[in-house]
């Protein structure tokens, strides 16, 4: 099968990056596996000229996401290349989408949807159109059931909506070292620094944050365990480490020492810090994140890790101190942590749900 594949970065640095072993292939989203399994993939990243038809339509119905309308152009103009689009990023070819609720595009569509529905100003506006860009999608893969749920009680009649647990690349990660020291939080969605910084003032846990520059800003003193990692706001450079942001494989080391992970997050209504639970289970290591009922993983309830409710400063506080008191405890949960990883959440288990769709 010829299947175009449309995204908001450009995978084909992340192709290279997993190729020389600087990133885990879950960035990828099954696209590795789908070429493994004999499709020919072709990562869209052409310019061109906006058709006459999608320009139309953003401007005469501006309240509606049409996605990546360059994108969209290219796969139109092309669109006898292909026999499937997929959207590793939910809101690409919405475009695509309208057209194909209406019978004037052929070629079957499928999307990862990472976060719910969340209602907006203009939804009543919106609604009726927004309706029939989801009825021209043949295969919405949710990753979460809160996220599929959402879809699925305000578009009642669209029948391809399913949820399909994401996982974890357990072949990049080193060998965990139990039970570790410190505590280690990287990311960039949402994180709640100011909390965490407050959090870990006034314990012992050494612990090293990794952030972009200028995420965090914080007010106030940092005890001297505190260490801040920055990195510069770019697009990496796949084997040159002077270029972008710290790649998975320079964070490696210290999630193979460390004691636990962290995941400090803002008040949630997105799947915001699935991707750090990810490289906590796959390092196989326990995690403290702040709950994100939109995340399926109940921590908890695994045995891998401690909810702490948004901006609780003496909660985290209360969790870091019982990590740092409990060392045989803690590696019990790290090691349960990486079992999860290979029985339920991994990147293998993932693609072969995704391909079975698609191959039918």
């Amino acid at each position: 099968m010829r299947i175009a594949v449309c995204n908001n970065y450009p995978l084909d640095r992340v192709q290279n990056e997993v190729d020389l072993g600087e990133t885990p292939d879950h960035l990828l989203f099954g696209v590795n596996y789908l070429q493994e399994a004999g499709h020919e993939c072709t990562i869209i990243n052409n310019e061109v000229k906006i058709s006459k038809f999608l320009k139309l339509l953003k401007y005469c119905i501006p309240y509606v996401h049409w996605g990546d309308l360059s994108k969209q152009s290219y796969i139109l103009k092309y669109k006898e290349n292909f026999d499937y689009i997929f959207s590793p990023c939910g809101n690409m070819t919405n475009a695509l989408q309208l057209l194909r609720s209406y019978d004037k595009f052929n070629v079957p569509i499928g999307i990862v949807q990472h976060h719910p529905v969340i209602p907006g100003r203009l939804d009543k506006l919106r609604f009726p159109l927004e309706k029939k860009v989801w009825e021209g999608v043949d295969h919405i893969f949710c990753l979460s059931k809160y996220a599929e749920k959402s879809m699925l009680d305000k578009y009642k009649s669209v029948q391809s909506i399913r949820s399909i647990n994401w996982g974890c690349d357990t072949n990049f990660y080193n060998q965990a070292i139990y039970p570790g020291n410190g505590l280690v939080i990287a990311g960039r969605t949402a994180r709640d620094f100011q909390t965490i910084i407050n959090a870990v003032n006034n314990t012992h846990l050494k612990t090293t944050i990794f952030h972009l520059e200028g995420d965090v800003v914080f007010n106030g003193s940092m005890s001297s365990n505190i260490k801040l990692v920055s990195s510069r706001n770019e697009q990496p450079e796949p084997g040159n480490p002077k270029i972008g942001w710290l790649r998975h494989k320079d964070l490696l080391p210290y999630f193979q020492n460390s004691r636990v992970i962290g995941i400090p997050l803002f008040k949630q209504n997105s799947l915001a810090g699935l991707t750090s639970l990810m490289d906590s289970l796959g390092a196989g290591k326990p995690v403290i994140m702040t709950r994100n009922p939109n995340i399926d993983i109940d921590i908890e309830k695994e045995g891998v890790g401690h909810w702490v409710e948004p901006r609780d400063v003496e909660g985290w506080r209360r969790i870091i101190n019982w990590y740092e008191n409990n060392p045989l405890e803690s590696s019990e949960m790290g090691k349960r942590a990486r079992y999860l990883a290979s029985k339920t959440y991994s990147s293998a288990m993932f693609s072969k749900k995704l391909i079975k769709c698609i191959n039918h």
